[in-house]
């Protein structure tokens, strides 16, 4: 398995659909919260891989997935509302 940083978005599509079959495990979230949303005001959110790498342990080799969300006002380019960091722990089975 290759590891990804980045913006390589051909690879980034083929790895999810290498990862998809596999089992999820919550491996923890972080978010930086800037301000809620107004009552009518448009919201854009943008998601990416930040990282994708393996981890060996005692049971096998362990996916780890980083995704990045971003949520701002307007067409993206607004001002941000939330940022948060999911990490995602997939096995073969």
């Amino acid at each position: 398995m290759a590891v990804l940083h980045g913006n390589d978005h051909r690879r980034s599509q083929s790895l999810h659909r290498h990862l998809a079959h596999l089992p999820i495990l919550n491996g923890g979230s972080a978010f930086e919260f800037f301000r809620y949303a107004r009552f009518g005001e448009t919201v854009t959110v943008r998601q990416r891989y930040a990282e994708i790498y393996e981890k060996a342990s005692r049971k096998g080799a362990l996916i780890v997935v980083v995704i990045e969300s971003d949520i701002r006002t307007g067409g993206g380019g607004g001002e941000p509302l939330l940022r948060a960091h999911r990490t995602v722990l997939r096995r073969d089975p």
